[in-house]
């Protein structure tokens, strides 16, 4: 059994997820939610591996640290988002520092290789919103591939993955309100077969809304996840 903690994008409702696209032999278990933070994923973790649902479970797939960028943006570009942010800050508690978030994600890190867990560190992906950090987005990748060396795990680069499948320098915007984010959620929830469709109209690559997964980063994802597994296996095997 894996372990898939995540926000949003793992969870899979807007835009896909990878999970349906990984190796069918194995037991993935989805573990997103919509809006997490790395503190957040981090808690529900804890409370997971003591789960006897979960006693099977010997891998986890740690995908968090999204929202930590995102949230603070938003907040940013209205009224309205810059009260969901606050509002959603007092439970998810974002790290928006690099130095916060490195300790807490460190501790998350420790926290499943005292528990015996093999781990797959997946670091932030790439964006397609007007104006965003990418830079930020560098920086806490470069932090979790550090710790991944450190703690002799495995780490996914999905934000250069999807780089190089970037042939068009489009962006969107989730606006000033949370209307489009209503009718993005409706069409998604009504046609889950056709997400593409929203890529495809808006002429972005790896995302369906600038943020969320289309197919081709999900099954991009899958693979990458499929070749970690094999590698944690192998490693296993020769202890």
């Amino acid at each position: 059994m894996i372990l898939c903690i995540g926000d949003s994008i793992t969870l899979g409702i807007m835009g896909y997820s990878y999970i349906p696209f990984a190796d069918k032999r194995k037991q993935l278990v989805n573990l997103g939610l919509n809006g997490e933070s790395l503190r957040g994923g981090a808690r529900r973790l804890c409370r997971y591996m003591r789960k006897q649902a979960y006693r099977e479970a010997d891998t986890v797939i740690f995908s968090l640290g999204t929202n930590d960028i995102l949230l603070p943006y938003l907040g940013n570009r209205s009224r309205f988002w810059h009260m969901q942010y606050r509002l959603r800050n007092i439970i998810r508690r974002f790290s928006s520092d690099i130095g916060e978030f490195a300790g807490y994600y460190e501790e998350a890190v420790r926290q499943m290789k005292r528990n015996g867990y093999k781990v797959v560190l997946v670091g932030l992906p790439y964006i397609q919103l007007a104006g965003y950090p990418l830079g930020k987005v560098e920086a806490y990748n470069s932090c979790i591939r550090s710790m991944a060396r450190t703690y002799e795990t495995e780490f996914i680069d999905i934000y250069e993955m999807q780089r190089k499948h970037v042939r068009q320098d489009k962006t969107c915007s989730w606006g000033k309100l949370n209307a489009g984010r209503i009718a993005d959620g409706l069409y998604m929830l009504l046609f889950p077969g056709r997400k593409d469709v929203l890529s495809r109209k808006r002429s972005l690559d790896v995302t369906v809304d600038g943020v969320h997964f289309n197919s081709r980063s999900a099954r991009l994802l899958a693979e990458a996840v499929g070749r970690a597994l094999k590698r944690t296996e192998a490693e296993t095997a020769k202890r």
